[in-house]
């Protein structure tokens, strides 16, 4: 698993089925899909509904939905549901609104 960039965007105004969650997260980079899920935590919230991230070129990361807003400063990390989440050497800065 290699991640080249985090990105982060506020959700406003999401319909009401996306109410409980306040920013997605964009993950770039190389993963590898595997039977386990990929587990993705930022600082102590964890991302719920990851899903491939696609382009013309074929899947170029993954993205998430965060329930809560993560410190400033909290480690990105990344995983599989059977093993330990890794740094991926990004940190929760800011958000930008959509």
């Amino acid at each position: 698993m290699l991640v080249d960039s985090v990105a982060f965007t506020r959700l406003q105004d999401p319909p009401p089925a996306f109410e409980r969650w306040q920013l997605r997260v964009l993950l770039r980079g190389e993963f590898e899909f595997r039977a386990i899920p990929l587990v993705v935590a930022v600082g102590d919230v964890n991302v719920e509904l990851i899903v491939p991230t696609f382009a013309e070129e074929g899947i170029i990361g993954i993205q998430g939905l965060l329930p809560a807003i993560p410190q400033v400063g909290d480690e990105v990390r990344v995983g599989y549901a059977d093993g330990p989440l890794l740094a991926t050497g990004f940190e929760f800065t800011e958000t930008l609104d959509a």
